[in-house]
Parts: C-alpha cells; structure tokens; sequence
C-alpha cells in the first residue's frame, strides 16, 4: 500500500522474521519498521490520513502503529 509520500513493502529479515516497512518515496530511505515475526501474510491495513497503520496480529487482536 502507499500514500502521497511513502509506500509500504513487506520484506523478511530472516527465513524465520517477516517485517513492514515505511519507505519514503523522495529518497528511498526507510523511515519505519514495524516487525511482524513469523506472519509472512499478514492482514493490514494502512491510513494514509492520520499516518497509521493497523495489523490483525491474531484472531482476535488488532495492533495499531502511529507514524
């Protein structure tokens, strides 16, 4: 996903560690990391507006993340 500055890219560290990263699209640098352990599809969702981003970290939990 991706808003009028950045874009959003799920990479892995390791076999074992999956992770989100907020990259500005001016200089390719990453700006934020949020990391997501062994989730490599994780369910997310981003809000470009208020700089948030929300992971459904299980059945029954939601994480949010403030830029």
């Amino acid at each position: 996903q991706q808003t009028q500055d950045f874009t959003f890219i799920l990479t892995t560290v390791d076999k074992k560690t999956a992770q989100l990263v907020r990259v500005d699209k001016r200089n390719g640098e990453i700006v934020n990391t949020i990391y997501l352990n062994k989730d490599k599809t994780p369910m997310y969702e981003v809000d470009g507006i208020e700089n948030r981003a929300f992971y459904k970290s299980a059945a029954n939990k939601i994480e949010g993340y403030q830029f």
